[in-house]
């Protein structure tokens, strides 16, 4: 964000959301079952692991007291993205394991954005403690900007790679996620589209979420991501050495409010007041104004006085 944007009253809008998102039947809260991030009673995060140790993820208890993987949101304002659609140039068939969708976040200081990476930093602890602190890659805060503070960033792939991919775990892709079909056409029998590479764009309005065109994300909005901590193994798995990575998988990204990022957008489009004339300004040479001709007269005698000299010469 530039010099437009309000940064002062993101700090505080940023902090209203915050608030509002961890009160008592919060509308914020998804079909899916989420957690403000900054409200998180990390003693009530336990790891679960799947796939022989293979693979790790956060689970919580929901509200029936049943544990359910973690979904852990986040109010801040959207500094940087990477999002659905996906244009037909941009995309290599040999990238297809690699495409992911990516969303960056700050929080200019907000108190509950800070509690929120704070108890985050936590969960990835338990997760670190887990696999063995020698022998994971935990995750981090990787990015800090001079003006919104440390950057919270998450993304998830628009695949699964794998020769035994569950039917049950596939589904089509959103109509707005690949409007052009260009992803669909790599669907293969070890390329899907999966329950795990659904991420969910909304739009809070009137109390109630509905379907956002990912597209529409503007840097500046005021949103809510949601993300979970997953982490899997890395190297050949024939290896006896284990060595294990945690990243945050973007899951939901919801668009609160875009008060502030229309405002600074009229504002860059807005005409640059002209100086009065009264301002002492520079202003362009009038003919006449040093002597007969002014300066541009005065240069081209110097021109033409080169080209005779350069006659003479040649003479």
């Amino acid at each position: 964000m530039d010099t437009y944007y309000a940064h002062q009253e993101a700090a505080e809008t940023v902090q209203i959301w915050s608030v509002k998102s961890t009160e008592t039947n919060s509308p914020l809260v998804k079909c899916r079952f989420a957690q403000p991030a900054c409200d998180l009673d990390t003693d009530l995060v336990t790891v679960k692991k799947f796939d022989e140790g293979e693979t790790g993820k956060i689970f919580i208890a929901d509200g029936s007291g049943s544990p359910t993987e973690a979904i852990f949101t986040i109010v801040g304002v959207l500094c940087a993205q990477e999002l659905p659609p996906v244009k037909r140039h941009s995309f290599a068939a040999k990238r297809v394991p690699y495409a992911r969708q990516y969303a960056g976040i700050v929080g200019y200081g907000a108190p509950a954005f800070d509690l929120a990476l704070s108890n985050l930093s936590s969960v990835a602890y338990e997760m670190a403690v887990a696999f063995g602190t020698r022998d994971i890659v935990g995750w981090k805060i990787e990015k800090s900007h001079t003006i919104g503070g440390s950057e919270l960033s998450s993304s998830c792939r628009y695949f699964t790679v794998g020769r035994k991919i569950p039917e049950g775990d596939k589904i089509p892709f959103a109509n707005a996620v690949d409007p052009y079909g260009v992803l669909t056409a790599f669907v293969t029998e070890t390329v899907a589209h999966c329950v795990d590479n659904d991420v969910l764009y909304m739009q809070f309005k009137n109390n109630q979420c509905f379907p956002k065109d990912p597209s529409t994300f503007q840097n500046g909005d005021i949103v809510e991501m949601g993300v979970s901590l997953v982490t899997w193994r890395t190297g050949k798995h024939n290896s006896p050495e284990r060595k294990y990575t945690s990243k945050l998988v973007l899951r939901s990204l919801t668009l609160l409010d875009n008060t502030l990022s229309k405002k600074a957008y009229f504002a860059r489009q807005a005409p640059q007041t002209l100086p009065s004339a009264g301002d002492k300004r520079i202003r362009p040479i009038e003919q006449g104004e040093h002597g007969d001709g002014g300066e541009e007269s005065e240069a081209r005698r110097k021109l033409a006085r080169m080209h005779i000299d350069d006659d003479i010469d040649a003479l």
